[in-house]
């Protein structure tokens, strides 16, 4: 119980910092699909789908979709 209650904590303030509402415009101006994404990530479009929404609570996902996106920015510049 103490762990769960821990996790949702560190989770609850990781996402403070990380807020998804800027990577679908990002990921459409580079001109990348969601099935772009999902392959280079190694996951499903529905996790793209869900962690550009805000439905995804993975801390982890989140920024490495995020390092992903900002690294096309740099390689299309």
């Amino acid at each position: 119980m103490y762990w769960q209650q821990r996790k949702k904590k560190n989770q609850s303030s990781c996402l403070k910092n990380l807020t998804s509402a800027d990577l679908r415009p990002l990921r459409l101006a580079l001109g990348l699909t969601q099935v772009v994404a999902a392959s280079a990530l190694g996951c499903w479009t529905t996790a793209i789908s869900r962690i550009e929404r805000g439905l995804c609570r993975d801390c982890e996902a989140i920024e490495r979709y995020r390092t992903w996106l900002e690294k096309q920015v740099t390689e299309s510049s």
